[in-house]
This record gives C-alpha cells, sequence and structure tokens, in this order.
C-alpha cells in the first residue's frame, strides 16, 4: 500500500497545482474504499450480508483487536498450528506476536489491563466471533 500510494503521489506532484486537491481527494477515497472492501471480505458472512451498520459495527473488531509492542499475553502451546512469530524490537528475539483483545478504550487498551480476563470474555463474542475473526479468537 505504502508504495502504491508514493508512486500515486509521485504522480500528483506532475499535475496543475488547482487540480491536486481533487486528485489528492480521489487518490484517499480509493484507498479507504478498499481497504473497507477488503477487511469486510475477511469476515463473516453475517457482516458480508449484512446491513451497512452491521458493516460499519463490525469494523470497530478491527480497532479493539491487535499486536501490542509487548507480549501482553503468555506464549502459546507449541503444538498449534500457525502461531506468528515476530523478532522483538526491545530484545531482537524471536517471540510469539498474538492479537490481543481490549475490551474498551481507552482503560483496556494498554499494558496488563489489555488483558483483563472477564471485560475481554464479554467482548469476545462481537468483536472476534460473530465477525469471523476464528484465528484472532483462538
Amino acid at each position: 500500500i505504502g508504495q502504491w500510494l508514493a508512486a500515486m503521489f509521485n504522480y500528483l506532484k506532475h499535475i496543475p497545482r488547482y487540480l491536486i486537491p481533487c486528485y489528492f481527494d480521489a487518490i484517499l477515497v480509493s484507498t479507504h474504499t478498499t481497504a473497507l472492501d477488503a477487511s469486510q471480505k475477511l469476515m463473516s458472512s453475517f457482516v458480508q450480508n449484512g446491513s451497512s451498520f452491521v458493516r460499519y459495527l463490525a469494523l470497530g473488531s478491527v480497532q479493539m483487536c491487535g499486536v501490542g509492542d509487548l507480549p501482553a499475553l503468555p506464549p502459546l502451546s507449541t503444538k498449534l498450528d500457525n502461531v506468528p512469530y515476530r523478532v522483538s524490537p526491545v530484545t531482537g528475539q524471536k517471540e510469539q506476536c498474538c492479537v490481543s483483545l481490549a475490551a474498551g478504550l481507552p482503560h483496556f487498551s494498554s499494558g496488563i489491563f489489555r488483558c483483563w480476563g472477564r471485560d475481554t470474555f464479554i467482548a469476545l463474542r462481537g468483536l472476534v466471533l460473530l465477525t469471523g475473526r476464528h484465528i484472532e479468537a483462538r
């Protein structure tokens, strides 16, 4: 995406100044629309075939699920398949890189509170199970 945006903005430098806002808007709107479509295609049929309200509500699950700077979760079993790994920017060692769930913002979005058991499991069904994000739920 970054390379595509760089190429598009490079072309934008050669357009007359009075047309730049129009083309800038076209680039950003098409990027935004493509990202929305791609994220919704990865979700369950309930979201894909739902109303616009359901689709936009499901985008909240993308906001509330993510990988933090620190591995806030304990390591997963080595017997599981496809556990994602990354190189830690702090230690330089390989570590598990699993999605964690923020049960609410801002209090439950960082540190030890990001894995707050009761509230995380209350949010689990709506954020990852109904939206079809079963790998993240694991």
